[in-house]
């Protein structure tokens, strides 16, 4: 216990939940093929291709941005939540994009996403898009991006932007 790699000891300046995280984001650099220090290092790097669908669907529905991410929920437990969230809303707002808020930390996603709108009445209409399946209750108002881990497939595509503005556009929060 306390290992995240080889020779790395964070049992006595860590907790076990901070440990869990570093070592699930360990597994995911392993997955890719990347060296940990390079996956952290770039792991919020935004794909201009993707910053641009969303800029576009902002443009066309007058969206605001709330950010619920597992990211944010790894940088919470891992202590990088402050500045590391600050440069994704930073890249965000340079091509115009506002975030208005963050989802509060709950156990699932889904969870995470139904408590703020519960917190916020007011939101009438309203599209995750993400690549957690998971979410049964929010199936009408899900598009449904592939697995970072596919290669060839960066998550915001042509197909999925589309599916987000028909979505805003035509459908009323459940």
């Amino acid at each position: 216990m306390g290992k995240m790699a080889e020779g790395t000891d964070l049992s006595n300046k860590y907790t076990e939940e901070q440990i869990a995280a570093f070592n699930e984001l360990a597994s995911t650099a392993e997955k890719l093929g990347i060296p940990f220090d390079e996956f952290i290092d770039n792991m919020d790097e935004i794909n201009s291709t993707n910053l641009r669908r969303l800029k576009t669907i902002v443009d066309k529905t007058d969206a605001k941005i709330v950010i619920s991410s597992s990211l944010k929920n790894s940088y919470y437990h891992t202590g990088y939540l402050s500045k590391k969230l600050k440069d994704i809303i930073n890249e965000l707002e340079r091509v115009g994009i506002e975030v208005i808020d963050i989802t509060p930390n709950a156990k699932t996603r889904e969870e995470e996403i139904n408590l703020y709108l519960d917190m916020h009445p007011q939101i009438e209409k309203f599209c995750v898009i993400d690549d957690d399946y998971e979410m049964e209750s929010l199936k009408e108002n899900l598009v449904k991006l592939p697995s970072q881990m596919n290669e060839g497939q960066m998550g915001l595509e042509d197909i999925h932007m589309n599916m987000a503005i028909k979505t805003l556009i035509k459908q009323k929060k459940q």
